[in-house]
């Protein structure tokens, strides 16, 4: 991840999208690695909220899919000319 982050940080231009997902993905291996219990846990509620077992699979698909796009074909959004 630190290899990661120094290659957007110096990267010309400075890719945002990506930055910010970067960013994401540090807290989300934060709360894995030191509140696994409470992420757990906050599934587990998740499920009893919602009673389709793949609600949380499809929230997944439908939010990367939306990132995706927006990385491909935003070339303002990425520096892009």
């Amino acid at each position: 991840m630190l290899i990661n982050g120094f290659v957007v940080i110096t990267s010309t231009p400075f890719n945002w999208i990506i930055g910010i997902l970067m960013i994401f993905h540090a807290y989300g291996a934060y709360v894995l690695l030191f509140t696994s219990a409470d992420f757990y846990n906050s599934i587990e509620e998740f499920k009893e909220v919602v009673p389709q077992e793949k609600a949380l699979d499809l929230l997944a698909v439908l939010f990367y899919g939306i990132i995706g796009f927006i990385i491909i074909y935003s070339p303002f959004l990425i520096g892009g000319s």
